[in-house]
Parts: C-alpha cells; sequence; structure tokens
C-alpha cells in the first residue's frame, strides 16, 4: 500500500506488523512539520477516526492511504485570533452587565450573563487545548508571555464556582462584584497578554 504526506509517497507492505511503522511515521512527520491531522482518506473513503482499528480490519486490502493535515500554527494563530475577539468585545459587556445586577437584572440579563458564562469556559477550553500541544515552544510567538496568559485564565476559571453559585443563589450584588472586581481585571489582561501572541495585533498525533 502507499502512503501520501505531505506530497511525499511511501510504500508499506499490507502486513499488521506494518501498521506501527506507518502510524509512526506519520506522526513523526507531523511533529516536525508542525501539523495537525484533519482526518484520512483511505481508497477514497474519508475516514475521520478509529484509525488503527480500520487498518487492522483492512490490512490486507488498503492501497492508497492520504493523510490531510492542517498546519498548526495557523490553527493556533486562528484560535488565539478568536480568543482575543472575544475578550477584547466582553470588557464592555462585562461592565454593562455588572451596572445591570447592582440594579435590577431583567430575564435578558441572566441569558447575557449565560451565555458569558459559556465564553469563559471556551476560553479555557481552548487554552488547555493549546497548552497541550507538543513543542508549543516552536509555535507560540512568545512562550513566556503564553504562560503568564495560562496564568491568567487559570485565574478566571476559579472564579467559576463562586459565580455558579450567586447565579443559583440570585444574589446580585455578589455576582456584580465578581464580574467588575474578579472578572474584569484578568479579562483585561488577558486581551493585553494575547494580543501579542496573534501575528496580526502586536494569531497531533494518529493512532
Amino acid at each position: 500500500m502507499k502512503l501520501k504526506l505531505q506530497q511525499e509517497v511511501y510504500e508499506f507492505l499490507n502486513r499488521a506488523d506494518e501498521i506501527d511503522n506507518l502510524f509512526n511515521l506519520i506522526n513523526n512527520k507531523m511533529n516536525e512539520e508542525h501539523l495537525q491531522l484533519s482526518y484520512l482518506i483511505i481508497d477514497e473513503i474519508p475516514i475521520y477516526q478509529k484509525y488503527y482499528e480500520y487498518f487492522e480490519k483492512n490490512i490486507d486490502t488498503i492501497e492508497m492511504v492520504e493523510v490531510i493535515c492542517n498546519q498548526l500554527k495557523g490553527l493556533v494563530d486562528e484560535t488565539l485570533s478568536s480568543a482575543y475577539n472575544y475578550m477584547k468585545n466582553a470588557i464592555a459587556k462585562i461592565k454593562s452587565l455588572s451596572e445591570e445586577f447592582y440594579k435590577n437584572p431583567k430575564a435578558e440579563t441572566w441569558s447575557d450573563l449565560a451565555d458569558m458564562f459559556e465564553g469563559v469556559l471556551w476560553i479555557i477550553d481552548t487554552q488547555s487545548r493549546i497548552d497541550q500541544i507538543k513543542n508549543l515552544k516552536e509555535i507560540i510567538n512568545d512562550y513566556s508571555l503564553w504562560n503568564e496568559y495560562v496564568q491568567l485564565v487559570k485565574k478566571m476559571m476559579a472564579i467559576l464556582p463562586d459565580l455558579e453559585v450567586a447565579m443559583n443563589n440570585h444574589d446580585n450584588v455578589l455576582i456584580g462584584d465578581l464580574l467588575l472586581y474578579e472578572m474584569l481585571p484578568f479579562v483585561e489582561e488577558s486581551v493585553e497578554k494575547i494580543g501579542f501572541l496573534i501575528p496580526d495585533e502586536g494569531v497531533d498525533y494518529v493512532s
């Protein structure tokens, strides 16, 4: 069978003991070139998961394997850019939300708060995913600054349990305080940090 990866073509025997060799080659190439696996095309059939299992079941008949990858740095930059834009826009929203909770929050206010809560969870998730990338030091613009951003996100994450309790108890004053004096400073500083990590602002493994 043939393996096509980044314009290069490799040949492997159709044997079960060759699967590990094939996967190791793919993983090493992706690691060297900072790529992220998107999916495989095996004999013109797109395969999105359980790759090893598919190979084990079809090893005798597979003729062509094409590896579809994305440039990892481009994906990281795009994700950071999205996070930057979200948090930049969130600053004004957090201020207005805190004011509304100090007064008399409406149903729309509670809906906006829930949306913001989900947005912060997304920020935490993207930070965690990026931080797990191997050789991140070679991909991120400033690894030291990235680690400072990671610490800020962790501090934001630490606020969420108190915010959730306040939301459940409808403690409007506490919600306003948490937004204005806890969440807002971390978001503002995160915007400053992440702004230097994305190019325009001065934005795995097969098994």
